[in-house]
């Protein structure tokens, strides 16, 4: 924390991350005013800052912490690899730590409509304000050896099993499908087995670029049906995602050690 003045604490972090997502704002409607502010583009958002965590006070902290903010659907997750963890070891007396997969930024669309981003920075209010809706920060604790991953909607929404065609009880669930559940419940539900799914796509790689690339592949294979229907120009593709599954947009992996 040393390297950045303002950042003394988690107070500080907090401060200055939102503090980036107004000058990310103003940036996109600089220089415009009255009707020519509408003319901007609006984006959702997602970063955060990855702090080594003072562990003099608690040895038992983790060695890392990564806090970040969102703004609209993108989102963040943790993956954890097989590995051997000392402190696991001494704390459950477990040799290796097991493989996992955090959704670190759980509940942020907070919707089901995968059309309705949540939030965004540029223009969408009265005078060209921002839609700050669902702006929310998340903290992770992190390890040696963990891969963040800072992806837009175009990846994640194609890890959906609702997009994917799927129904509950293919996963373990009672419900027939995934409305039953209620909205929350429902995001709840599809988000545990997004990181599943994710998990199982990156099962055997060792590195972020194969990560990444595993990750476009899925997306790109997801959506083969619905890119075949729009090249033979057919019309409106139908909202049938067993037939067609996935969602085509956007698609932006970023990965970090």
């Amino acid at each position: 924390m040393q390297h950045h003045p303002l950042i003394q604490d988690m107070h500080g972090a907090a401060l200055v991350l939102l503090k980036a997502v107004q000058e990310a704002h103003e940036k996109i409607v600089e220089g415009k005013e009255g009707k020519e502010i509408w003319k901007s583009g609006s984006t959702t958002l997602c970063g955060g800052i990855l702090m080594k965590m003072m562990q003099d006070k608690d040895p038992w902290l983790s060695e890392w912490g990564f806090l970040c903010v969102s703004v609209g659907d993108c989102k963040a997750y943790l993956y954890s690899p097989e590995r051997v963890d000392d402190f696991l070891k001494l704390r459950e007396g477990k040799e290796k730590r097991e493989v996992e997969v955090l959704d670190i930024t759980s509940g942020n669309r907070g919707n089901i409509d995968p059309k309705h981003c949540g939030g965004r920075i540029g223009p969408h209010g009265p005078g060209g304000i921002p839609d700050l809706s669902n702006l929310s920060l998340f903290f992770q604790p992190c390890s040696p050896g963990d891969v963040l991953f800072i992806v837009s909607d175009g990846v994640h929404d194609n890890l959906d099993p609702y997009h994917l065609g799927k129904t509950p009880k293919l996963f373990g669930f009672y419900c027939e499908n995934w409305e039953e559940f209620g909205e929350s419940e429902s995001i709840l539900m599809r988000e545990k087995v997004k990181t599943e799914i994710l998990k199982q796509n990156l099962k055997g790689l060792k590195t972020t670029k194969e990560m990444t690339r595993r990750l476009i592949q899925h997306c790109f294979a997801v959506t083969q049906s619905s890119r075949e229907f729009y090249e033979k120009r057919l019309g409106v593709l139908p909202e049938d995602f067993v037939t067609y599954p996935g969602k085509m947009d956007h698609t932006t992996c970023i990965l970090s050690l």
